[in-house]
């Protein structure tokens, strides 16, 4: 999921980005953990209920579908991953 995360995130969700209005940071567990202006994008357990998964379907809760900078939107094999890893607990591992 990281690997997931370092490709398809962090050209926005990085520290000092004055363009990332979620103030979501992703450089780190912790800090992915802590959350944005909306709170933490994960509920451990809960894929479902995890705003990041949300946000990166075809029809987010608010916004535009993540990622905004990219032409090409995550697959759905790692839409599926990232969800299979919140259902698993989300641990950092």
């Amino acid at each position: 999921v990281l690997a997931i995360l370092k490709k398809r995130c962090l050209s926005c969700h990085y520290p000092g980005n004055e363009f990332n209005e979620s103030r979501l940071v992703m450089t780190t567990y912790e800090l992915l953990l802590k959350g944005g202006v909306h709170g933490s994008p994960i509920v451990p357990g809960k894929a479902d209920s995890s705003l990041i998964v949300r946000k990166l379907g075809p029809d987010p809760p608010f916004g535009r579908q993540m990622p905004l900078m990219s032409k090409e939107k995550l697959s759905s094999e790692e839409i599926v991953l990232i969800a299979k890893w919140i259902d698993q607990g989300a641990k950092d591992n």
